[in-house]
């Protein structure tokens, strides 16, 4: 009925876990063992959902345009209709709206931006919302609703900032992790990738410091290195981000994709990318999936030299490299 939500771990505590969820609407089955089953009724229909480890709660998109915080109390224990697998169900203790914004992703993010501004992504079709709330502020508040009995104060307020751009968003993220928006936060769309700057910025100055125009139908971003690969759908990308300081007399940085790399691997029908960075002989590879196959590359770089053996640079003054796709078999014995 779209307003259950299952989990499996320890969910009715929530501290500090990450956690498995399902819609009860994509089908769910009782063959697998598993050890704990939590089960959350909303009282509205849910899109989105994301754990928030700072605050010990959940952001949650509901089906009429409203983003909610939540936190879940103690629950009670029941049993499945075989009355062989143990449930336990979870109720909200609190539940505020956050904002009135329509979003089918979420995505919460670390406490500080430089600034001292906690950063939520939200986004549906072309349009992205960047959620920011003053980080001392949440923290306080989410503790105080957890733990200190009578507590009622309104969630703090919250800035909403909103950026268009030329195409459906296929993802969005921040660096060093999924929720660590403190540097920058990329962006994928079917019609190119973009970067939008936060660090020591206020709300109104978070800016998309460049564009990367392209066809993306799958990429993928491994978020600790700044590696991302992208494709069309027949050719496969590299790139990654780079930095630089904003003007001469700037102590802050804007970020910006490499365009100092060449070359492509070209497969036909790629359905999807994974980035893997191995800290072993096998190094970052770059798995590729398509029409019935799975294929393990390595990236390896050649530098770009004239006919005197002279380095070659970009516009940008970086170094160009002839990007290698080498295939590789992945054995984790050796």
């Amino acid at each position: 009925d779209g307003n259950r939500l299952w989990s499996f771990g320890d969910f009715g505590r929530i501290s500090g876990n990450y956690y498995n969820w399902k819609n009860i609407d994509e089908g769910f089955g009782f063959d697998a063992k598993v050890d704990d089953i939590y089960l959350a009724e909303m009282p509205y229909n849910v899109k989105a959902i994301c754990y928030d480890m700072y605050g010990a709660g959940w952001f949650i998109a509901d089906d009429n345009g409203k983003i909610h915080y939540v936190i879940f109390e103690e629950y009670n224990e029941t049993t499945d209709k075989t009355g062989n697998v143990k449930i336990y169900l979870v109720k909200p203790k609190v539940d505020v709206v956050v904002a009135n914004l329509d979003v089918d992703e979420l995505m919460a993010g670390i406490p500080n931006n430089g600034k001292n501004y906690k950063i939520v992504l939200g986004w549906k079709g072309n349009k992205l919302y960047l959620i920011t709330m003053d980080a001392k502020k949440f923290e306080d508040w989410a503790y105080n609703s957890r733990y200190t009995k009578g507590y009622s104060e309104p969630f703090p307020s919250v800035k909403i900032r909103e950026f268009d751009y030329d195409g459906n968003i296929i993802d969005a993220r921040g660096e060093y992790g999924a929720g660590n928006y403190h540097y920058y936060i990329v962006v994928a769309t079917n019609n190119g990738l973009y970067i939008i700057t936060v660090e020591n910025r206020e709300p109104d100055k978070f800016k998309i410091a460049d564009t990367l125009k392209t066809n993306i139908k799958v990429y993928a971003f491994d978020v600790y290195s700044g590696i991302l690969a992208y494709s069309d759908g027949n050719n496969v990308y590299y790139t990654d981000i780079k930095s630089r300081y904003e003007s001469e007399n700037s102590d802050r940085y804007v970020y910006y994709f490499g365009r100092n790399y060449e070359g492509a691997l070209s497969l036909g029908g790629i359905t999807g990318l994974s980035i893997t960075t191995n800290y072993n002989d096998f190094g970052t590879q770059l798995k590729v999936a398509g029409n019935g196959y799975i294929k393990t590359y390595n990236f390896e770089f050649e530098l770009k030299t004239d006919a005197k053996g002279n380095t070659l640079y970009d516009e940008n003054g970086d170094p160009i490299y002839i990007v290698k796709f080498v295939p590789k078999i992945v054995d984790n014995d050796e």
